[in-house]
C-alpha cells in the first residue's frame, strides 16, 4: 500500500490565465494604475520645484523690504543715509572712519567706479554695526582697496536670497556732484538696491588672479520670469517703470538689462525694438517704442535680467 504523496506544485500555473495555457501580460487596469502612479510622482516633483522657487522669490522680496525698512530707520535715527555720514559724525556715532570726505551728507550713495569703495560698502557696514540688519560687513576704509572675489565678497556686500553668486548692492543712478558723474542710459537721480551676479568687488586695483576688471560689476543674474515675479510682488511688473526697474551695474556704467542690442541692453530713449528672446530681459513684440514687458516666454535658466529697487 503506497502512501499518499502530494504532487509537486507547478508554480507556472500561477502565472497562467484561468482559461487556456497562454501567458498574459499586464491588464489595462494594472497599466492604468502604473501610469497614474508615475504621473503623481512627476507631478509631485514639479510641484515641489515650484514651491521651492516660490519660496525663493518670497525670501528675496522680504530681504529687499527689510533693507528698505532698515535704511529708513537708520536715517530717522542718525539723520543721514547709511554710508553717507560725514566723518566727524560717523566717529561720534561709533562708526567706521570714512575713507573719502567728499559728497558726505548729500543724500546720495556715491562711489567712483566701484560700489565697494567708500559709501557703497560703508552703507552695509553702518547698517550692520548699528544692528539694523543681520551680519557685519568690513566696509572700505583705505584707498585703493584690493580686489576681492569668491567667498570674500560676502564680507563687503550681502548675498541675495536667490543665491547663485548674486548679491545685493547699492547704487545711485545719476550724476554725482564733483565726481564727474557716471554714464547711464537714463539718469533717474535716485538711490537703488541692486541684485545681480557678482564675480568681484574692487577699487581700481584689477589684475589680480580672478579679478581682471578692477571695477565692481553686477551682471544680469536673474531669468526674465524670476525678475517679473519679483517685480510684480514689489511694484508694477514692468521692467522700465515704477520703483523697480530692470538694470545692471557694470564698472561705473548703469545699463538696461539683457543683451539686445549687443552689450547695451534695450533702453527706451533711442527707439530700438526689443523682440522677446532667450538673451533679452525685455519684450515689446518687436515694435519700435512699444510698451516694455518682461520676456517671460523664455523662462529657462538663461539669466538676462538685473533688478534695481528704489530705497523708498
Amino acid at each position: 500500500m503506497h502512501a499518499n504523496v502530494t504532487p509537486p506544485l507547478n508554480l507556472s500555473n500561477h502565472y497562467r490565465h484561468s482559461v487556456g495555457d497562454k501567458y498574459t501580460g499586464f491588464t489595462l487596469i494594472e497599466m492604468s494604475i502604473v501610469i497614474v502612479v508615475i504621473g503623481l510622482i512627476v507631478g509631485g516633483v514639479l510641484v515641489g520645484k515650484d514651491l521651492i522657487k516660490g519660496a525663493e522669490i518670497r525670501a528675496q522680496v522680504s530681504q529687499i523690504q527689510k533693507f528698505r525698512t532698515a535704511t529708513n530707520t537708520f536715517k530717522l535715527k542718525y539723520g543721514y543715509l547709511p554710508g553717507d555720514i560725514p566723518n566727524t559724525d560717523a566717529l561720534a556715532f561709533g562708526l567706521k572712519a570714512r575713507m573719502l570726505v567728499a559728497n558726505k551728507g548729500n543724500g546720495i550713495i556715491s562711489g567712483y567706479w566701484s560700489t565697494i569703495e567708500d559709501e557703497g560698502s560703508l552703507f552695509w557696514s553702518d547698517l550692520g554695526d548699528t544692528g539694523m540688519i543681520e551680519g557685519k560687513f568690513l566696509g572700505v576704509t583705505v584707498a585703493w582697496q584690493a580686489c576681492q572675489n569668491g567667498g570674500a565678497i560676502k564680507n563687503y556686500i550681502p548675498p541675495a536670497k536667490l543665491g547663485n553668486n548674486m548679491y545685493v548692492y547699492v547704487m545711485y543712478d545719476g550724476v554725482v556732484p564733483g565726481n564727474g558723474g557716471e554714464w547711464a542710459d537714463i539718469n533717474r537721480n535716485k538711490n537703488y538696491f541692486g541684485i545681480g551676479y557678482v564675480s568681484e568687488v574692487s577699487g581700481f586695483s584689477g589684475g589680480a588672479a580672478g579679478c581682471p576688471g578692477g571695477d565692481f560689476d553686477a551682471y544680469d543674474g536673474l531669468t526674465a520670469i524670476d525678475a517679473y515675479n519679483i517685480d510684480t510682488k514689489i511694484d508694477d511688473g514692468l521692467p522700465q517703470s515704477g520703483k523697480s526697474i530692470a538694470k545692471r551695474h557694470n564698472g561705473g556704467w548703469s545699463l538696461w538689462s539683457g543683451n539686445y542690442p549687443a552689450n547695451r541692453g534695450c533702453p527706451p530713449a533711442n527707439g530700438w525694438a526689443c523682440p522677446a528672446g532667450a538673451t533679452s530681459c525685455y519684450d515689446d513684440g518687436g515694435v519700435t517704442n512699444g510698451a516694455r514687458k518682461y520676456s517671460v516666454g523664455y523662462n529657462g535658466s538663461n539669466p538676462a535680467c538685473g533688478l534695481w529697487f528704489e530705497f523708498q
